[in-house]
C-alpha cells in the first residue's frame, strides 16, 4: 500500500514495507501535477480522481550515496484518506554496483507533516545543518559528559573544552543525518551559577545518570524510530555514543571572574548557535532532555526562568514528538535510581503540551515575572534583561512557522478538557491547517465541542478519538456541517449511541469519503442511518458496534449502486446465520471486490453500567 502523508505535498509508497518513491504533488489553480523526488526508485503514472496526472518536471536522479532504483507501472488511486498502489511487472531491486538489495524503510509516522520548514529539514540548507558544519555550535560526546561525573569534575565551558569531547563537525554532521533524533540531543535546564554555570555539579550528576539509561537504550529506541522513518535504514546498528547540546560547553562563553571575553570570531559563533536556539529544541530530529529539578537553596526555579519557559515551549511543538521530549523533575534522584534502559526512558516521556500563541507566550512571561516578584523583588525572569527581546522575537519566528502548519497531531497524548479548550483558542490561526488528529483524551463534551467550532472550514481529515463527548453531539454535528471540504472523519471510540449518529449523518458534509465510527455505541437504528450514506462514501468503518438484523438489512439494501468499496463491520456470532452470507452475496453481487469486505465475529457482552451488550477486542475473530 502507499500512503499520501501530506495532501498536496509528499507522498511515500512503500510495497512490503520498502520505500519504492518519494513524490511530490502539487496543486496550482486546481491542476495536479506531481514529480518523482526518485529515492529508491519511481512511480511512473498517478491517477487522481480518475484523471492521470501530467509529470512535472521529472526529477528522477540516482543519489551519490548508492541509493538504488528500480521498478516501473505502478498506479496510484486516491481513497480520499489512503492511496492505494497497484504493482506491475516490478523487478528486482539492484544497486548501482549490481548487487541484489531491498532496503527496509517503514513509512514516516503521519504525525509528521511533511514541508520543507526549518523545523523538519537536515539537508545541508538547514540554519541548524550550517550551524554544526561551521563549528559555531559544538556538540558534546555523551562519553565525555560521563567521564567527568566519574572524575567528579564540572564540565568546562566551551573555551576549556578539550576538543576529544566534542564531535568533529564532519562528523557529528553525518551522524545527525543518519541517526536523526537518536544522536542529536539538546539539554534544557536552568543555570546555577551566573558564569560557572553548575559548579556543584547538580545538573552533571543528572545527566550523566540519564546518558547512562539513555545509551542503554540505543539499540531499541533505534528500531523504534527507524520504524517510524527518523532513523536512516542504511544505519549499521545503533550509534555507539550520541551527542549533547549544552549551552555552556557547546556556545563560546564569558567569565567576568576570569577576565575571559568572547574573541570577535567566538562572538559570531556564540551569536550564530543562538539564532538557531529554536530550531534545536524545536526540530523533528532532534530529542529534548529537560532537567527542571534544581536545589532547595534555588528560589529561580526552572519554570520561573525566560530561556527554559521558551525551550518548554518551542519543544512542546516539536513535530512527531512521540520519544522526543523526556522530562526528569524533582522526583528523579541519580543515586535512588532502579529504572534502567528503555524502562528508564519511558518512564521520563513527558506528555505533548498545546501549542501556544506568540500572544499567549508573552502572556505567560508576564504571569511568571509577577509570581516571581512575589517572591523576591530581586528576582528576575531572565539574568540579562536584554534575553527577553531576543527570547520574544525567536518565539514569534516558530509561531510564524507553528501558524502555516497543515496538520496538528496528537496521538495518545492523554489531554483533558483544560488543554482542549487551551488548544481551541488558537486553532482558529492556523490558517492552513488540512489535518487534525487527536487521539485518547478524554477531553469531553465541552473540549470536544471547543475543538471542532474552532476548526479552520478548509479541514479536509479529522480524527477525534476517545473524547467521550458525546453530550455535545447538536453542536459538534452542527460545526461538521461547516466543514464542506472534509474528505476524512474518525470519531470513534465515543459512546454517540443511535440518536447521536443519527444526529452526526444528518449534518454529514457531502464531500466525505472515509468516516470510522469504531466502538461508538449504535445499534440498529443508528447503522441504518449509515446506510444513507452509501451514495458517497468510499471506505467505511463501524467495526465493535451492533450492525445485526435490520441494520444489516439496511446495508444491504444501500449496496446497489453506492459509491462504497471498502467495508468493516462486526456481527454477532448468535446472530441469524444466513445474515453473514447475505452480505457477502450482496456485496459481490454489487460488484464490490470480496477481499474489501472484512467482518469480525463477536461475542455480545453485557457492559454492568450501561446493560448494552458491547463489543471488546476479546470478543472477537477476523472472519
Amino acid at each position: 500500500a502507499a500512503t499520501c502523508y501530506q495532501r498536496d505535498c509528499v507522498v511515500v509508497s512503500t510495497i512490503d514495507g520498502s520505500v519504492i518513491d518519494v513524490m511530490r504533488l502539487r496543486l496550482d489553480d486546481g491542476v495536479a501535477s506531481w514529480s518523482s523526488l526518485g529515492v529508491f526508485g519511481r512511480v511512473d503514472t498517478v491517477i487522481w480522481d480518475g484523471k492521470k496526472l501530467q509529470a512535472g518536471a521529472q526529477s528522477w536522479v540516482l543519489r551519490d550515496d548508492g541509493d538504488f532504483h528500480n521498478g516501473t507501472g505502478y498506479v496510484i488511486r486516491d481513497v480520499a484518506k489512503h492511496w492505494s498502489l497497484v504493482q506491475k511487472d516490478v523487478g528486482s531491486f539492484k544497486t548501482p554496483q549490481g548487487g541484489e538489495a531491498r532496503k527496509s524503510l517503514a513509512a514516516p509516522d503521519a504525525a509528521l507533516p511533511l514541508v520543507a520548514n526549518a523545523y523538519l529539514r537536515t539537508t545541508e540548507n538547514s540554519p541548524l545543518y550550517d550551524a554544526l558544519a561551521s563549528g559555531s555550535l559544538r556538540l558534546v560526546r555523551g562519553t565525555f559528559v560521563q567521564d567527568c561525573w566519574k572524575q567528579r569534575k564540572p564540565w568546562p565551558m566551551r573555551q576549556d573544552m578539550p576538543e576529544s569531547g566534542f564531535w568533529p563537525a564532519e562528523e557529528a554532521c553525518a551522524m545527525w543525518q543518519m541517526y536523526g533524533p537518536i544522536f542529536f540531543l539538546a539539554l534544557s535546564y536552568a543555570w546555577l551559577h551566573p558564569t560557572m554555570n553548575d559548579p556543584e555539579m547538580w545538573h552533571l550528576e543528572r545527566l550523566a545518570c540519564i546518558l547512562t539509561e539513555y545509551r542503554s537504550s540505543l539499540p531499541s529506541m533505534s528500531i523504534w524510530l527507524r520504524q517510524k522513518g527518523a532513523v536512516d535504514p542504511r544505519a549499521p546498528g545503533p550509534p555507539e555514543d550520541i551527542g549533547v547540546f549544552i549551552d555552556y560547553c557547546s556556545l563560546p562563553q564569558e567569565d567576568t571572574d576570569r577576565g575571559i571575553m568572547r574573541s570577535q570570531e567566538e562572538h559570531q559563533q556564540f551569536v550564530s548557535g543562538l539564532g538557531v536556539a529554536d530550531i534545536i529544541y524545536g526540530h523533528a530530529n532532534t530529542t529534548v532532555l529537560r532537567i527542571t529539578s534544581v536545589p532547595t537553596s534555588e528560589q529561580r526555579k526552572y519554570h520561573f526562568r525566560g530561556w527554559p519557559i521558551f525551550e518548554q515551549h518551542v519543544s512542546n511543538a516539536k513535530p512527531g514528538y512521540s520519544l522526543k521530549v523526556f522530562e526528569f523533575d524533582d522526583a528523579f534522584i541519580p543515586k535512588n535510581n532502579t529504572l534502567h534502559g528503555l524502562g528508564f526512558i519511558m518512564e521520563s516521556m513527558k506528555g505533548q503540551s498545546p501549542q501556544r500563541s506568540q500572544q499567549q507566550f508573552c502572556a505567560e512571561l508576564s504571569s511568571r515575572r509577577r509570581l516571581l516578584k512575589e517572591i523576591s523583588a530581586n528576582l528576575h525572569l531572565f539574568s540579562n534583561p536584554q534575553d527577553e527581546h531576543f527570547v520574544v522575537q525567536k518565539y514569534a519566528e516558530v509561531w510564524s512557522q507553528l501558524a502555516r502548519s497543515s496538520a496538528l497531531t496528537y496521538r495518545r497524548v492523554g489531554w483533558g478538557t483544560a488543554e482542549a479548550l487551551q488548544l481551541a483558542i488558537v486553532l482558529p490561526k492556523f490558517t492552513q491547517l488540512k489535518t487534525f488528529v487527536l487521539t485518547n483524551s478524554a477531553i469531553g463534551s465541552e473540549g470536544m465541542k471547543a475543538i471542532v467550532i474552532n476548526l479552520p472550514r478548509q479541514i479536509e481529515e479529522l480524527t477525534i478519538s476517545g473524547a467521550r463527548g458525546e453530550k455535545a453531539v447538536d453542536d459538534v454535528g452542527l460545526a461538521l456541517s461547516e466543514l464542506t471540504n472534509l474528505r476524512y472523519l474518525d470519531l470513534s471510540h465515543s459512546d454517540w449511541g443511535d440518536v447521536g449518529v443519527q444526529v452526526l449523518v444528518s449534518q454529514m458534509p457531502k464531500n466525505v469519503r472515509v468516516l470510522e465510527l469504531v466502538q461508538a455505541g449504535f445499534r440498529e437504528r443508528g447503522a441504518s442511518s449509515i446506510a444513507g450514506l452509501f451514495h458517497q462514501l468510499h471506505v467505511l468503518h463501524v467495526v465493535f458496534n451492533h450492525v445485526s438484523g435490520s441494520g444489516t438489512d439496511s446495508f444491504i439494501a444501500a449496496l446497489p449502486g453506492s459509491t462504497i468499496e471498502k467495508l468493516h463491520l462486526c456481527l454477532p456470532t448468535d446472530g441469524p446465520e444466513a445474515e453473514r452470507d447475505r452480505l457477502i452475496d450482496a456485496w459481490v453481487r454489487a460488484g464490490k471486490l470480496r477481499e474489501r469486505l472484512s467482518i469480525i465475529d463477536w461475542k455480545p457482552r453485557v457492559d454492568a453500567s450501561t446493560s448494552v451488550s458491547q463489543p471488546g477486542p476479546a470478543d472477537f475473530f477476523t472472519l
